[in-house]
């Protein structure tokens, strides 16, 4: 035990270099895999659901042979920062995809998990949300639905009951969207938070008039209520809407949160604390942050094979 002087720390070797890279369909996610010149090596994700083909082909063309894999903050920096044509879904998720792999070689080179770099584990179980619903369900097979998910032992659950057309509903679409939360919440009860998705399809004014109709059922939160590209249009929803609002599926970056959450329009800030298809463990701490610094919660979300475990807020 050293009870004086400088801390011991686990040494690293003084050099370590990628040797290959390789991208690993896994149905129609891809993991990352990245070898040294040590033996060690690492593994990343992309999701399913973002483009995995040419993200794994944007993954192969970054020049990563040769570098030090622990030099994380500097791959980071000139990949991303250094870059001139940077941000957006594929680009992000290619370096995310990579960072998560770099992240979990240098963890192995000190023989620590990598929880344990960024803090160490904080609980022993997370609350947790399924989906339930789907395209084309009545309001009886909506509800139906979430009984089978609740029973299943889950007491929040996420659904979007809208289908809408040009970023709006008509009057039968709108009865029908309402009626599909309405025979919901008959069917769980009170007790079960009913998480509404809305995946940006619907325009601020849509969003606003349903939201009305939607918010004598309790909503958990009301998530991309407007497309994410606009947050005016947000912020329009979240001052004539009294349900919390949720976003943060596509925005990629802490940049992209920044004014978002500067002008308080999101309770919760979803797929923030993701480990994500383009925010690394590392960097969703970072980027998380900025919400628990303005009160706000975050939500994290998982989305390939290596993480499909949960889907929980804090």
């Amino acid at each position: 035990m050293n009870h004086g002087g400088d801390a011991v720390l686990p040494q690293e070797s003084d050099s370590m270099k990628i040797t290959e890279v390789h991208t690993i369909p896994i149905g129609n996610a891809r993991l990352v895999r990245i070898l040294t010149d040590e033996g060690i090596e690492g593994l990343g994700e992309v999701a399913h659901d973002c483009h995995p083909q040419t993200v794994a082909l944007a993954i192969r063309r970054l020049p990563l042979v040769g570098i030090d894999p622990r030099r994380i903050e500097e791959f980071w920096q000139r990949t991303y920062e250094g870059t001139f044509w940077r941000g957006g879904p594929v680009h992000t998720s290619a370096i995310s995809g990579v960072e998560q792999a770099l992240w979990d070689i240098k963890a192995k080179a000190l023989g620590v998990p990598v929880n344990h770099l960024v803090g160490g584990p904080l609980r022993d179980k997370v609350k947790v949300y399924t989906h339930f619903g789907g395209i084309g369900k009545s309001p009886d097979e909506f509800a139906a639905s979430a009984v089978a998910a609740v029973e299943m032992g889950f007491r929040a659950i996420k659904g979007d009951p809208f289908q809408p057309q040009n970023f709006s509903l008509d009057a039968a679409a709108m009865r029908t969207s309402v009626e599909r939360i309405r025979k919901t919440r008959a069917a769980i009860g009170d007790d079960v938070d009913i998480l509404i998705e809305c995946h940006g399809f619907l325009s601020a004014t849509t969003a606003i008039r349903v939201g009305a109709l939607l918010e004598e059922f309790s909503p958990f939160f009301y998530e991309e209520s407007a497309p994410p590209e606009n947050i005016a249009e947000m912020a329009r929803v979240a001052a004539a809407v009294r349900i919390p609002l949720a976003t943060g599926e596509r925005l990629y970056t802490r940049y992209d949160f920044r004014d978002l959450l500067e002008r308080q329009i999101v309770a919760v800030s979803t797929k923030v604390a993701r480990s994500p298809p383009w925010l690394s463990p590392i960097t969703s701490r970072s980027a998380r942050t900025i919400p628990t610094a303005r009160f706000q919660r975050w939500s994290a979300f998982t989305s390939g094979p290596a993480r499909r475990t949960s889907r929980c807020w804090r």
